[in-house]
């Protein structure tokens, strides 16, 4: 019990998500007419310090300061992984201690939350299907994964994973989905046709985060404590390479056609940059003490960094490879994609 409680204290300064999770997560922009009319919109979820369990959102075109999203003071406890649909215009996020599902519209100025749908225990991860059937939601406390129907907002079906699943990613042809098990060090795949979990993959130790590459032909996981990603072949469900990264990595992002992959390091106050066709670490870009999530603009200008335990987000021009510093009140976990 001991071991899961420390475990969960030190995941939830990620992502993820997508990243956050995410998160944590693959980063898309909208294709819908409505989105079309709104400025690129940046959403990320206050965990700690002032302003804290609420969700914000910042226009990339004033990213100088930052505004909460309407609505949105919420008696949420502990949000944590949070996506987009693909059309832009609904906003999921896992609340950590409520044990739901909050679905946002965020399709006009005014955002709402149209729905709050309860799943397992401890979500913290939440990946929805780009092809807009199902959100995926993994249940850190009950060891699950929650499915819920997009268009109906019911969870159909729960599915078992393996110790604590954290991290969730899916491929972009909406067939399988990726869960990290974070006390286990195993990788469950599911079969969105079945929903059923296929394989379970063995990583390394503590793998909190998962992401697809955009070309959906490999997975990369962040096995935080090992400090190093494992590569999995999407065609055949292996570990087929090892990145060694060093200094805790936690936030993934690839550019848009997958060619580099942002690694943030969480102990190294930096973010390396891994070239996917040479396989080698190109650089290290500096940025504020204790980054946790990570965010990329959709035409790959700006990196946009979370800093678990400062009211700071750092901004990275990635085309003259300069940095600068965003204030926000509040101290945040989890980036989500951009949306414009």
């Amino acid at each position: 019990m001991q071991k899961r409680i420390l475990l969960f204290l030190s995941h939830t300064f990620f992502i993820v998500l997508y990243l956050w999770m995410t998160s944590l997560t693959a980063f898309a922009t909208s294709t819908s007419s409505t989105a079309k009319t709104r400025p690129l919109m940046l959403y990320m979820t206050l965990m700690w310090g002032a302003n804290a369990n609420q969700l914000r959102s910042f226009g990339i075109n004033n990213y100088v300061s930052t505004n909460a999203v309407g609505g949105f003071n919420w008696e949420t406890d502990l949000p944590t992984g949070i996506d987009i649909s693909a059309n832009g215009n609904t906003l999921y996020v896992a609340g950590g201690k409520n044990n739901t599902l909050d679905i946002v519209d965020i399709s006009t100025p005014t955002a709402v939350r149209v729905a709050s749908v309860a799943v397992g225990a401890t979500p913290v991860g939440v990946v929805a299907a780009p092809n807009g059937s199902f959100v995926y939601v993994a249940n850190y406390g009950s060891n699950t994964v929650s499915v819920i129907n997009a268009a109906n907002r019911q969870v159909v079906a729960t599915i078992p994973a393996g110790e604590n699943p954290h991290g969730i990613a899916i491929t972009p042809n909406s067939k399988y989905v990726y869960v990290t098990n974070a006390s286990a060090d195993t990788v469950s795949v599911i079969e969105t046709s079945s929903h059923t979990v296929i394989k379970t993959i063995p990583v390394e130790r503590t793998p909190l985060v998962v992401v697809v590459a955009p070309n959906g032909e490999k997975a990369y996981v962040v096995n935080s404590v090992r400090e190093n990603i494992s590569v999995i072949d999407i065609a055949t469900q292996e570990v087929t390479a090892t990145i060694e990264v060093n200094n805790r990595p936690m936030g993934l992002v690839f550019n848009s056609d997958g060619s580099k992959l942002y690694i943030v390091q969480n102990q190294g106050d930096s973010i390396s940059i891994w070239n996917v066709r040479n396989a080698v670490i190109e650089g290290w870009i500096p940025v504020a003490a204790r980054p946790i999530g990570i965010s990329i603009t959709p035409d790959n200008s700006l990196l946009f960094v979370s800093q678990a335990l400062s009211d700071i987000i750092t901004r990275v021009d990635l085309t003259h490879f300069t940095t600068g510093e965003i204030r926000v009140t509040g101290h945040q976990n989890m980036l989500g994609r951009f949306v414009g």
